[in-house]
C-alpha cells in the first residue's frame, strides 16, 4: 500500500526532472544555432567585401594598364609632369 502512494510522487519528480533536462538541452541547442548563424553571416559579409575589393582593384589595375597602352607609360599625367619638372631643374 505504501508503494502505491509513492508512485504519483515519483512520476511528478520524473516529469519535472525530464523537463529540466529538456530545457537545458534546448538552451544549448539554441546557443549552437545562434553561433552557427552568426558565423555564417560574418562569413557572407566577408565574402561580399572581398568580392567588392577585388572588383575595385581590378578596375584600378585595368585603368593603369589602359593608360600605359595609350601613353606607353604607367602612371598619371601629373606624375609625368612632375618628373619633367624635376629633370628640368636638375639641368
Amino acid at each position: 500500500m505504501h508503494f502505491k502512494k509513492c508512485i504519483p510522487s515519483l512520476i511528478i519528480l520524473f516529469v519535472f526532472g525530464f523537463q529540466s533536462l529538456q530545457a537545458q538541452f534546448l538552451k544549448k541547442l539554441a546557443k549552437k544555432v545562434e553561433k552557427t548563424v552568426e558565423e555564417t553571416v560574418i562569413r557572407k559579409i566577408d565574402e561580399k567585401a572581398q568580392k567588392k575589393t577585388e572588383k575595385t582593384l581590378d578596375t584600378l589595375l585595368d585603368t593603369k594598364v589602359g593608360s600605359k597602352k595609350k601613353n606607353g607609360k604607367v602612371g598619371s599625367q601629373k606624375e609625368d609632369s612632375k618628373l619633367e619638372e624635376g629633370s628640368a631643374n636638375n639641368s
